[in-house]
């Protein structure tokens, strides 16, 4: 860019405000392009995962998966915080609040995937009991794969278990580095 073009772009007041209205905007239409390629697609699938992050605050990431021209998109859906304690009913009510919100249909979910933890997995008070209270429609229900192996992780022999530690590290700083990312700037958590 030439110097005279550089000094016009330094006239361009940017305040906090004006930084902070302009990500929300880009956030509100990037969220609504999402909502409407899910709309489109007719049918998704959601992934949940529930973490508590170093300040002790309980997080709801759900991941949603839909086929849209002819290909398969994934992404974060939501992110946001889970109010008191992760229980069943407090993760259902979260997704199923924004799910209203969004104009997305439990009908149109074929599929959920949870960590497994009993608060998403218990087939009465649990977020399963209450995705199968709240829709007729053939929901599969599966537990992640990641977290399936941390389970197994747990009885590994020691030469095995350095080598997976050492593949997680290089895993979670990735993925901590873009949940970090795409949360604050999609959803503001």
């Amino acid at each position: 860019m030439a110097i005279k073009e550089a000094d016009e772009m330094r006239k361009i007041p940017l305040s906090n405000n004006t930084v902070l209205r302009r990500i929300s905007a880009i956030s509100d239409d990037q969220r609504e392009q999402l909502i409407l390629r899910n709309k489109e697609g007719s049918k998704f699938a959601i992934q949940l995962d529930e973490s508590t992050d170093i300040t002790n605050m309980a997080n709801l990431l759900v991941y949603v998966r839909c086929i849209y021209n002819n290909d398969i998109n994934e992404d974060l859906l939501f992110c946001q915080q889970l109010d008191k304690r992760t229980t069943g009913m407090n993760i259902f009510k979260k997704v199923n609040i924004f799910f209203n919100e969004m104009g997305l249909q439990w009908k149109d979910c074929v599929g959920v995937c949870t960590n497994g933890a009993a608060a998403t997995t218990g087939h009465t008070a649990g977020f399963q009991g209450r995705v199968k209270s709240a829709s007729d429609a053939p929901i599969t229900f599966t537990h992640c794969m990641i977290h399936r192996e941390a389970l197994v992780d747990k009885k590994l022999s020691p030469e095995l278990d350095t080598v997976v530690q050492d593949v997680a590290k290089a895993i979670n700083c990735k993925t901590i580095r873009t949940w970090f990312v795409i949360s604050t700037i999609r959803v503001g958590c």
